[in-house]
């Protein structure tokens, strides 16, 4: 049996261009700062460049990017499956709504580190050598991590209000 593939299969919207590269960006920012082979991790960076985790510690571009991306998913998925989308027909109500979904998963990753933390200290009996190779080493770091994440939501809502503009103003029903 053939199967040929209609000429729409291929056509890419501008928001699925959009989430692809916000995707690419987030995965970059991933693998050449959390990478131990890119000697950029918190032990590594504290070492080599004397910086330390905290509010500008090694790990804002990666939740600066992976705001962009969480804010880009909430819309693609919005888009590509209707029954799921949470936006209304206000760019303000859409911002708002998009920015407190981000700070939701920024509050539930920390609260992931948190647990990691706890739990290899606890029950693995593994304490790092150095406090900086912690998941969470701190308070500071927490709330970079957060602050970054929602600065990225608020710039992946300015790229898609740029990039495509009628999710944000759909007329009113």
């Amino acid at each position: 049996m053939h199967m040929a593939f209609s000429p729409d299969f291929f056509k890419a919207s501008r928001l699925d261009i959009a989430f692809f590269f916000s995707t690419l960006l987030f995965a970059a920012a991933e693998f050449f700062a959390d990478s131990s082979f890119w000697l950029i991790e918190n032990s590594r960076c504290f070492h080599y460049l004397g910086c330390n985790a905290g509010f500008l510690g090694y790990d804002i571009v990666v939740h600066f990017f992976g705001g962009v991306f969480e804010a880009m998913l909430v819309v693609w998925i919005g888009e590509k499956y209707l029954h799921l989308n949470i936006l209304h027909n206000r760019f303000w109500k859409n911002a708002l709504i998009i920015v407190m979904a981000v700070a939701f998963f920024a509050v539930i990753w920390e609260l992931y580190e948190f647990i990691l933390d706890n739990f290899a200290a606890s029950f693995l009996n593994h304490i790092p050598p150095s406090f900086n190779q912690l998941a969470q080493p701190g308070n500071g770091d927490t709330i970079g991590d957060m602050i970054f994440g929602i600065l990225g939501a608020l710039t992946g809502v300015l790229a898609l209000k740029a990039i495509v503009p009628h999710i944000f103003n759909r007329p009113q029903s």
